[in-house]
């Protein structure tokens, strides 16, 4: 299994977390850790996913992007070794 994190960000709404909850499954996508904020009426999301090393990550992210239309929410996602050698000094 791999690491992959999603940054959500948009309006906060009733549903944004079960929209993009359920296009995971779909993918058979397990969340490790989730923490979300609430400022306002904005809404960010941030969550560590466990997925198959073959994930086709441009697929996933039209497949959120399309589910979540009605939310317009903004998807940030990549890989750990990634993320991480984005956050190196």
């Amino acid at each position: 299994m791999e690491k992959v994190f999603l940054t959500v960000i948009g309006k906060n709404e009733a549903g944004v977390v079960a929209a993009v909850s359920q296009t995971l499954l779909a993918y058979k996508i397990s969340i490790a850790d989730i923490t979300q904020k609430i400022l306002d009426d904005k809404f960010v999301l941030f969550m560590i996913l466990e997925c198959r090393a073959d994930l086709n990550i441009p697929n996933l992210q039209k497949h959120l992007e399309q589910s979540t239309r009605q939310f317009r929410l903004k998807f940030m996602i990549a890989h750990e070794e990634l993320f991480n050698s984005m956050h190196r000094i």
